[in-house]
């Protein structure tokens, strides 16, 4: 909603009425931002009712909001690149394609790649090199931040582990999580909130 009129000029017209630059771009955000979160709360309370039907109680409400969260983030964090590569590039069809690879990469490929990585370079699953290294992926994308609330909430991190570690001993903390989320969503909305200001 906001990149394909960037990129085509609509927003152009657009920013001719009473509005200012700084307006579109928190309005817009905003509005996507609430889209994302009643999609992923809708998400989680169908879920919570499944595993109550099928196993008679439910999630906690500490382990709920905090996948919320991871959802938010990750949706968010998305959203959140999309705004600023729409100031970047200059075509709807490039837009398209990054937002394209950058689904397939995040959404189905983040947790096949460190562990083809890490298997590649003969790093055993026990080793506390794969175990940092699952935790640098997690981290350097906003892809890999569900696994590391995952990784927070059961002590496994990785694909198919069944090493249990302590999270806290590899830099899996809650304040460390929600910090690494609020950058993921700020850092590149600040950089396109500054370049829709000032160069639009």
């Amino acid at each position: 909603t906001y990149g394909k009129d960037k990129v085509t000029g609509v927003l152009e017209s657009v920013m001719k009425r009473p509005v200012t630059k700084q307006g579109i771009i928190t309005s817009r955000f905003t509005a996507n931002a609430f889209s994302i979160g009643i999609s992923v709360i809708l998400s989680m309370i169908i879920g919570d009712l499944i595993i109550i039907h099928f196993f008679g109680t439910g999630l906690s409400l500490y382990f709920s909001l905090f996948f919320i969260w991871a959802y938010m983030i990750e949706g968010l964090a998305f959203l959140s690149l999309m705004y600023l590569f729409a100031h970047i590039v200059k075509t709807q069809s490039f837009l398209l394609g990054i937002a394209i690879s950058m689904f397939i990469i995040m959404d189905m490929l983040w947790l096949i790649i460190p562990a083809a990585l890490l298997g590649g370079l003969g790093i055993p699953r026990a080793s506390s090199t794969y175990i940092l290294g699952n935790v640098a992926f997690g981290y350097a994308s906003p892809a890999g931040y569900g696994s590391l609330v995952q990784f927070y909430f059961t002590d496994h991190i990785g694909f198919l582990s069944n090493v249990s570690v302590n999270p806290a001993a590899y830099g899996v903390t809650e304040f460390y999580l929600i910090l690494a989320g609020l950058l993921w969503v700020l850092v590149p909305y600040a950089i396109t909130y500054y370049l829709a200001r000032n160069f639009d």
